[in-house]
């Protein structure tokens, strides 16, 4: 479920945007970052499910719990639980209401609050995330789609 990089991080820059887009009438993201910048977390509800913004926020509800977690391996231990707390929740809501479908994609990077170089990620869905170096943006995450596993199905396909 993570992955780990090292990298020289001189200093974090957060920066949130968010929109609905072409295709849903309304907006289903939630993002949470702690005050020391050192965990963050991104959270999308499934478009064709019931209650998007409701899922993804019980994502970053509990991602937010993990700020108690001090070194970077508790933290990662923090964030699996949280990602299972927070699909217990959504799915308990769910039954509740009797929906069919409902849930939320969860994109996590972790800082090594006692070492900027070290940091671990972890997702769930097709949230992606990407290290950005000198104007070089790498893709770090594969979707847990069908496609995402499968790979890029349009290779070597060529048009006529």
């Amino acid at each position: 479920m993570f992955g780990f990089f090292k990298s020289r991080i001189s200093k974090a820059v957060c920066v949130t945007a968010s929109e609905t887009g072409s295709v849903r009438k309304d907006n289903q993201d939630s993002v949470f970052v702690n005050g020391a910048k050192t965990l963050f977390c991104v959270a999308d509800g499934m478009g064709g499910g019931a209650e998007g913004a409701t899922a993804s926020r019980f994502v970053c509800e509990e991602i937010e719990k993990v700020v108690a977690a001090k070194t970077l391996a508790e933290r990662m231990e923090a964030v699996e639980a949280a990602i299972v707390a927070a699909n217990a929740r959504i799915r308990a809501y769910a039954a509740e209401r009797e929906f069919k479908q409902m849930g939320s994609t969860g994109a996590v990077l972790l800082l090594d609050p006692s070492d900027g170089r070290r940091a671990a990620i972890c997702h769930v869905g097709d949230s992606r995330i990407y290290r950005i170096r000198l104007r070089t943006a790498e893709l770090l995450t594969h979707d847990h789609t069908i496609g995402g596993q499968l790979g890029d199905l349009t290779k070597g396909i060529t048009a006529a």
